[in-house]
């Protein structure tokens, strides 16, 4: 049958035993169209009011357009998606199957739209203060897409587009597929989050997950935050590309695709691993249980800042490095190529009781040089303990390693040379020097800042007349200091000498005779073979 022009000022209400095709004009101040089949909207249907269309098939909207205050209604599935509609509210909708609405203006979603899958499509503004449901969940939205109280989706897919969308209320979504705005993306969900995407923002990107959260497509904005409170896993062929990420969680953090960030801002008790892909951030900083960076797959970090860990912190890294801030680990292992760069800061640590300890190293850069340098003032603090050991290391081809005033009075410093040289000013517990390079160092060795501190630091494997610090040759006695002349005599013995004077023992010899009166072999002239 055909419902043709009709118009009432008051409401309107048709029920029909059959499908049902809508030629129009019909307007009232409120419709309800009920059909026992399918219901085809081909012209004009106008309430100003509420529009309620319920049909026991499929609702098909082949031409004409609404114009609603609200609608609502129920079909086996529904596709009212022309252009010209102008609906303010959508106040529930029900569908076994697919339903999609295109709407010319802004639209706010009032009650519950519960269909197998949702299309909305909205020329404005997207508010939803009700939940939408669906096995797949499509917002395409020019304006803001927001959710109020009682705002919620749950769909195994989310995708959409918006300018900008605020999406905070308690969500239910599995994965969350392509998604892209323009002024700010925020996402909460309320269990575990797969985010397949690409998601991308030219602003913000913020995503939390009420569990683990797993990433195997790509975000893109100049900020991504990414929360979890179970653990973030980023899996291979996966890529995030920003100015500024954070991944915060409650559980390990692992890394397998690709991360490009100018800062690298990390924060959970758990682990912090590379099992693969690449990472090139400008700067890492955060805390973490543990860290293992670059070992696997390839870390190009150009800056570590204010980093800490429980136990562990390994980094190894294809390019220059530079440390700044507070970086802190029981156990520290940073590597750089080509040159590493302290800025300035501390370093605490426990490092092993004996050498290697902590390290600090530097490999071969392109251009085959290699330079372990301090620039800003740097101390080294033990984290729990009487004292730390901090190795720093040019590899066996050798280097510069340049220190400037290095402050480490409860640390062991350990310095493996190679065949390179090292310059600068130090203070320390215990010093020593690994190689066959050279070294000229001032400063202070277990409290000794004159020419005896040389004598208390230690030359492997060997003493090497190269090693100097306060210009006397390291482990190694009788450097002494001419006020007269002002200048420093060392004697070509003492050099040889490997001993220090702290662990040097002399065995105390006993000189005298025990007399044995009954030895008839014992005759001593002028002496009486009586006692008195």
């Amino acid at each position: 049958s055909t419902l043709g022009a009709f118009t009432t000022t008051g409401a309107f209400a048709l029920t029909d035993a059959q499908s049902l095709a809508v030629s129009g004009p019909v307007s009232a101040a409120s419709a309800s169209l009920a059909v026992t089949g399918d219901l085809s909207l081909a012209g004009t249907v106008t309430a100003p009011g509420t529009l309620t269309l319920a049909a026991t098939g499929a609702i098909t909207q082949p031409g004409g357009s609404i114009t609603a205050g609200s609608l609502a209604g129920s079909a086996t599935s529904a596709a009212i998606d022309r252009t010209g509609n102008s609906i303010a509210t959508l106040a529930g909708f029900t569908t076994t199957g697919d339903f999609a609405l295109t709407d010319g203006r802004s639209l706010v979603v009032t009650a519950p739209v519960d269909p197998n899958v949702v299309r909305l499509t909205v020329l404005g503004d997207l508010a939803l203060n009700s939940s939408v449901t669906g096995g797949t969940v499509v917002l395409d939205v020019t304006g803001a897409i927001t959710e109020g109280p009682g705002g919620r989706i749950a769909a195994s897919t989310l995708t959409g587009n918006g300018a900008s969308a605020v999406l905070t209320g308690d969500n239910r979504v599995d994965t969350l597929g392509a998604f892209a705005t323009t002024a700010g993306l925020a996402f909460n969900n309320g269990q575990a989050l797969s985010i397949a995407g690409p998601v991308g923002d030219r602003q913000s990107v913020e995503i939390a997950a009420a569990g683990p959260l797993l990433l195997s497509g790509a975000v893109a904005a100049p900020s991504v935050i990414l929360r979890s409170t179970g653990g973030i896993t980023q899996v291979a062929g996966s890529a995030v590309t920003t100015d500024a990420l954070t991944l915060a969680a409650s559980g390990p953090v692992s890394i397998a695709g690709g991360i490009q960030a100018g800062t690298l801002a990390v924060a959970t008790p758990g682990t912090l691993a590379q099992t693969g892909g690449s990472l090139a951030v400008g700067t890492l900083t955060g805390s973490a249980g543990s860290i293992d960076l670059g070992r696997t797959g390839g870390a190009q970090i150009s800056g570590i800042a204010d980093l800490a860990a429980g136990s562990t912190a390994v980094v190894v890294d294809q390019g220059p490095l530079r440390v700044s801030g507070t970086v802190a680990a029981p156990s520290l292992a940073l590597t750089a190529t080509g040159t590493l760069t302290l800025d300035g800061g501390a370093i605490r640590t426990n490092g092993a009781p004996a050498a290697p300890g902590s390290v600090l190293a530097v490999r071969p850069g392109t251009d085959g040089m290699s330079a372990l340098r301090q620039l800003g003032t740097t101390t080294v603090v033990p984290i729990s303990g009487r004292l730390a050991t901090l190795r720093l290391d040019l590899p066996a081809s050798g280097g510069t390693l340049t220190l400037n005033n290095l402050r480490a009075p409860s640390a062991d410093l350990v310095l493996g040379l190679g065949g390179g040289t090292a310059l600068g000013n130090l203070v320390v517990n215990n010093l020593t020097l690994v190689g066959d390079g050279r070294a000229t160092l001032t400063g202070e060795v277990l409290g000794r800042i004159d020419t005896t501190a040389a004598q208390f630091a230690r030359a492997e494997p060997r003493v090497n007349l190269g090693y100097t610090v306060n210009a006397c040759v390291v482990a190694t006695v009788a450097c002494s200091f001419n006020t007269v002349s002002g200048t420093i005599f060392q004697p070509a013995a003492a050099v040889a000498s490997i001993l220090r004077p702290d662990i040097l023992t002399l065995d105390v010899l006993d000189l005298s005779v025990t007399r044995d009166r009954d030895d008839p072999t014992l005759l001593l002239p002028n002496i009486s073979d009586r006692d008195y």
